[in-house]
């Protein structure tokens, strides 16, 4: 349980790459803390990472931030893979989104499709039995964006979960461009 008279340390976590044994190493150096990269691209892979770390004796107790980002186009979700080591080829899951994404834009459907699935991916995160919150990652906060944020708090208040939000200045520092 989080406690606010405690320093929070936190540690990452790439469900596509880190083994649980990695985590376990930053638990035991005083990691209390766990934010995700996206979970959505590999939902399957990351529902077994999450079992894995709640079963696990040195692991069990981390709060985990379940990242969400914004997606608004085949070439930032491409981006994200690059960043993740997902190659759409070997996964099956971010293939078929890649398809999905790209099949939108062709279709002219490309804003509903993307906000739809970002509304979707931040419920599903929300309702994770075993995540602690959502980590929301828009590459800005805009009319658009905030929307499906406020959606999603609807959702956040009936679960009780937090929603921490990443800001613009962050998304700037890494250097990431849609």
């Amino acid at each position: 349980t989080h406690r606010p008279d405690v320093t929070s340390i936190f540690g990452a976590l790439n469900p596509a790459l880190d083994k649980i044994h990695s985590v376990e190493r930053k638990a035991q150096s005083g990691m209390n803390w766990l934010l995700t990269q996206p979970a959505s691209f590999l939902p399957q892979l990351f529902t077994r990472a999450l079992q894995e770390l709640r079963n696990n004796e040195h692991t069990k107790n981390l709060r985990v931030q379940i990242g969400i980002p914004f997606i608004g186009s085949a070439k930032a979700l491409k981006k994200w893979f690059f960043l993740m080591g997902i190659s759409p080829e070997t996964h099956l899951e971010a293939g078929f989104l890649l398809e999905s994404f790209e099949r939108a834009e062709r279709d002219g459907r490309l804003t509903f499709f993307a906000d739809t699935w970002t509304r979707n991916c931040l419920e599903w995160a929300l309702s994770l039995a075993g995540g602690d919150g959502v980590h929301y990652m828009p590459h800005a906060l805009n009319e658009r964006t905030a929307w499906i944020l406020i959606d999603a708090r609807g959702w956040q208040h009936s679960t009780g979960m937090d929603i921490l939000l990443a800001s613009k200045q962050t998304l700037i520092d890494w250097q990431i461009r849609y």
